[in-house]
């Protein structure tokens, strides 16, 4: 992703991924809901996000169907967000690819991770991890259901990650590589994320997986993308920012601290 600041508002560019770079479980409107969701939530960090724009380069062939349902799988996960959705079309004599642009307004954030900082994560973890072993595995369950719903349809954080910056975090991010290295990117020289393993937020199914499977849960939400959102927060700050997002309906878990090394 690249983001381009103009005065006051700004625009993130990202290449949208190809279904063949995606596990096979993906479909084109699980593509599109990701895409949207990972686009406008790492906008949200250092703005309000207001318009994604989709640009599809097709061949002569084309692969109009699988566009129109990116547009449905984005449009679905920003539905009440107040961000709008719109498309255009190119035609191109290479293969197919999709980008998109996140427009509105710029509010740059600067993170100030301090030890003695709580390490904060929204949601539960897990998901992404487990429902990859699960299907590889062929212990697939329909109560499972939801695993692999959560791990193709991440949330859209933007009024959580609003409302972190109104709290005054120290720092924001997403997972999207795994608790244990999005963590501790997060930490500043000389200082490193702690984590209490027992505070992590664990999906009731990760854990079925994970007895089943023999892999403990929390290798599962170490590994793999959630795109929850970490945040550092100041410890009289935290409980605010708890209550405030518990508000929106959304869990807002202490998982550790930042400690001088």
């Amino acid at each position: 992703m690249s983001l381009h600041v103009f005065g006051e508002n700004a625009a993130l560019l990202q290449q949208v991924p190809s279904k063949n770079s995606l596990p096979k479980y993906f479909k084109a409107f699980d593509t599109g809901w990701l895409s949207a969701a990972i686009a406008v939530n790492e906008f949200a960090i250092n703005g309000v996000p207001k318009h994604l724009i989709y640009s599809f380069y097709l061949p002569k062939k084309g692969r109009y169907r699988d566009s129109k349902k990116m547009l449905e799988g984005a449009s679905a996960c920003l539905q009440n967000s107040g961000v709008a959705v719109s498309q255009e079309f190119s035609k191109t004599k290479v293969e197919y690819a999709a980008t998109s642009i996140v427009l509105g307004s710029y509010s740059p954030f600067e993170a100030c991770v301090k030890a003695g900082d709580v390490l904060a994560v929204t949601g539960t973890l897990g998901a992404a991890g487990a429902a990859q072993v699960a299907l590889a595995k062929k212990n697939w369950t329909p109560a499972r259901n939801h695993l692999l719903y959560r791990a193709v349809k991440p949330p859209q954080r933007i009024k959580e990650i609003l409302l972190l910056r109104e709290q005054h975090a120290h720092a924001i991010a997403l997972i999207k590589t795994g608790l244990a290295i999005d963590a501790n990117a997060l930490a500043p020289e000389n200082t490193r994320a702690v984590v209490n393993e027992k505070n992590i937020p664990i999906d009731r199914a990760v854990m079925e997986v994970s007895e089943e499977t023999e892999i403990n849960a929390i290798y599962f939400a170490n590994n793999a993308p959630d795109y929850e959102v970490l945040a550092a927060l100041e410890p009289k700050k935290f409980g605010q920012a708890q209550a405030e997002l518990r508000k929106n309906n959304c869990r807002l878990t202490a998982i550790g601290e930042f400690t001088q090394v």
